[in-house]
């Protein structure tokens, strides 16, 4: 009786140190997806942050390029007014632009596709 009693007794011991260990391994099973979980957050803020930046360059660049469009703008009339056009010598200039413009991209395009 006292066998079995011991038996018994070794058999809960065994029972319950192995319980602990997978307690144990379960909390540290726990910590790691904790961890991982912080650092996915933190990853994540991250990625937010250089959005964020990349946001605010595309409109610093694109506040950059109206200013220096305002600029030729503004450069384009002040040429105009020096040189004394009239609106009719403005359109022709622009109608000449614009042709010579179509020409030399019909150009680009024949060299591109081996036609010219």
């Amino acid at each position: 009786l006292m066998s079995e009693a011991s038996d018994a007794l070794d058999a809960t011991l065994e029972a319950r140190n192995a319980i602990a260990a997978r307690q144990a391994a379960l909390a540290e099973a726990e910590a790691a997806l904790e961890r991982s979980r912080a650092a996915l957050v933190e990853k994540a803020e991250a990625v937010r942050e250089e959005e964020k930046a990349a946001r605010a360059a595309q409109r610093a660049a694109a506040q950059r390029e109206n200013a220096v469009k305002a600029r030729e703008a503004a450069l384009k009339k002040e040429l105009e007014r020096r040189l004394g056009w009239t609106d009719e010598e403005r359109d022709r200039q622009r109608e000449e632009n614009e042709r010579e413009a179509a020409a030399r991209e019909e150009a680009a395009l024949r060299r591109r596709w081996g036609d010219a």
